[in-house]
């Protein structure tokens, strides 16, 4: 199965069709596919287009338990949310399209979408000179031009 043109697109189109055919306000929408990491065995969820949540939740500079300021993280709440529903829904022969999960932490405004301050299309992407893997990718000689040969 192909990806939408544009995943976000078609996550607003989704959430636009399940608010009018179920009369809900609090709803998202997270378009998900699968993918292997580096070193892990198996595949996990991660969202290619999400709709009704910022995906990104700033848990920076926050209290620890013990009441000291933790440094913290952000959580790319899209992709935790889209690992969650692929487990559900399999990746084989399960048939199992739609996965429902409420209490979801940090998926909260209904009205969000109207926000200003909205997370779109390159929200959960990072510039090369933030990205912690930076130095690994710059020391690889990477190649212009390269095209896989086909087999046939």
């Amino acid at each position: 199965v192909l990806w939408p043109e544009n995943p976000n697109n078609a996550a607003e189109v989704l959430l636009a069709w399940f608010k009018k055919k179920y009369a809900r306000e609090n709803l998202a929408v997270v378009i998900t596919d699968s993918r292997s990491q580096p070193l892990r065995q198996g595949v996990t969820g991660f969202a290619i287009g999400w709709a009704g949540f910022s995906p990104l939740h700033d848990g920076r500079n926050r209290k620890d338990l013990l009441g000291a300021f933790s440094g913290g993280s952000q959580v790319n709440v899209a992709d935790s949310i889209a690992a969650a529903a692929v487990l559900v829904m399999g990746e084989a022969n399960e048939q199992t399209p739609i996965v429902r999960l409420r209490g979801v932490p940090y998926v909260t405004d209904p009205h969000l979408a109207q926000s200003k301050n909205f997370a779109r299309d390159n929200d959960l992407g990072v510039d090369m000179e933030k990205d912690i893997f930076a130095p690994f990718l710059r020391s690889v000689p990477w190649k212009e031009g390269w095209k896989k040969k086909r087999v046939r």
